[in-house]
């Protein structure tokens, strides 16, 4: 957990301390239009609770977006976790999760600040609802006699509604809150190109 903490801490800064010269300005009129292309890093907060449960690593995920036209996007996700548990007279096992799946966003900053009194800035930020389907792969090592891993999988599906707020063109930071493959709430950094 610390080391995930730390890596998005080390993210956030250099999203902040990022001279706002060095990237292109304004390519485009909207934060996100056709043709562009996001990629994020991220990790999300759930309510992931179980008699056997003991600890929890935070889980990274890695997604990424394509622009189809202006108000709808297509991309790609992909993630682990790891959680230990522990049930009454046995040992405590680790459980690694890993996530993968597509993912569809509708782009909502233009229809808000058109429609209704929310005046966005149409350069930084990008308010969206996002879809997502695909597999949890659970795997486990099983203590036996000689020792083997033992998997299941599941598929999964969800909804966020969220916001990316960039701090120049290119580089800013996501929240998202729903249910999801993967949490209740998501919290990360994003690149746009």
């Amino acid at each position: 957990m610390r080391n995930t903490l730390a890596l998005i801490v080390i993210a956030l800064i250099l999203v902040f301390a990022a001279p706002q010269h060095s990237f292109a300005q304004y390519k485009h009129s909207e934060a996100f239009e056709k043709g562009i292309t996001v990629i994020d890093l991220n990790t999300s907060f759930g309510t992931y609770r179980d008699k056997a449960f003991v600890t929890q690593r935070m889980p990274i995920f890695l997604g990424a977006e394509y622009g189809i036209n202006n108000d709808i996007s297509a991309g790609l996700f992909g993630g682990w976790n790891q959680r230990t548990y522990k049930t009454i007279n046995s040992f405590a096992y680790d459980v690694n999760y890993l996530y993968y799946g597509g993912r569809f966003s509708l782009h909502l900053t233009s229809f808000l600040r058109k429609k209704t009194i929310l005046k966005f800035n149409p350069h930084k930020v990008d308010v969206y609802g996002t879809i997502y389907v695909g597999r949890q792969v659970a795997r486990q090592q099983t203590f036996s006699g000689t020792g083997y891993l033992d998997s299941g999988a599941t598929n999964i599906f969800g909804g966020y509604v969220g916001a990316k707020v960039y701090t120049n063109y290119q580089v800013g930071f996501l929240v998202e809150l729903g249910a999801g493959p993967y949490g209740i709430m998501n919290l990360g950094v994003c690149y746009k190109f």
